[in-house]
């Protein structure tokens, strides 16, 4: 099959569910929901990914573009809480699905850009004190 570029592009399940989180976040931290946050897709482009607030957290409306799949039109949501370590239930939902334990499959995708939004996040958020 020929690729078509005129397909209207879509955002993915985990580049909507990293910029959830990574709206939580800022809402966690400073009261306020984004109206869009930036985040890092695998292959290294920038996304700018408009965000809804939610009184549970922050939400992405997925957007599957021209090539639609079941999660189009879903709201995904994210909620972050402070833990022990600010901002540390990554690292402990890491441990608990036992991703340090096995082989990479294709699902750690949407979670490597979670964690890496997260981190970066993290980072700013401990040098604004």
């Amino acid at each position: 099959m020929a690729y078509n570029k005129n397909l209207r592009e879509g955002i993915s399940t985990g580049s909507c569910a990293a910029a959830a989180a990574k709206a939580a976040a800022m809402k966690l931290l400073n009261g306020v929901c984004p109206q869009s946050v930036e985040i890092t897709a695998p292959g290294g482009r920038i996304l700018t990914i408009p965000v809804q607030d939610t009184p549970r957290g922050c939400g992405v409306v997925k957007d599957a573009g021209d090539d639609p799949d079941a999660t189009d039109g879903l709201l995904i949501l994210a909620n972050v809480e402070l833990g022990g370590d600010a901002l540390c239930g990554l690292d402990e939902l890491r441990t608990r699905c036992g991703r340090q334990h096995r082989e990479r499959r294709a699902q750690d995708v949407p979670a490597d850009v979670v964690e890496h939004e997260m981190g970066i996040y993290k980072a700013q958020a401990a040098e604004s004190g």
